[in-house]
């Protein structure tokens, strides 16, 4: 009986050593309306999520679709905005580094997002 435990145990524990890095729900540590879904595929990774984009006058909470690819040590996404946000365009060349339960994205021009894990 307990070696049967300890297999499950040891098996549980690789498994969960074995996740992808990137797949999973993300929200931003500084504020949850910020969110990330990312699915990995065989092309790589594609999702959604949200943002926000500003002008002159205010900030708009945007939603957006992307797919991504393994670039080394980080993941190179691009995407485009839908929505009432649509008009905004694409982007292109985000750099994500995922750690743990922790992900960074350099949007570029000294701008990162720092995501946790939600699951």
């Amino acid at each position: 009986m307990k070696t049967a435990m300890v297999g499950a145990v040891l098996l549980a524990t690789l498994a969960i050593g074995c996740s992808d890095p990137y797949e999973g729900s993300w929200e931003g540590v500084e504020d949850s309306a910020v969110d990330l879904d990312v699915t990995a595929d065989s092309d790589g990774y594609s999702g959604d999520g949200h943002i926000y984009l500003c002008d002159d006058s205010a900030c708009y909470l945007c939603a957006f679709d992307f797919y991504g690819v393994e670039q080394g040590e980080h993941i190179e996404v691009d995407g485009f905005f839908t929505g009432d946000c649509s008009s905004a365009g694409s982007f292109y060349g985000v750099e994500c580094t995922a750690n743990d339960d922790r992900m960074e994205c350099d949007l570029g021009g000294g701008v990162e997002i720092d995501y946790e894990r939600v699951n």
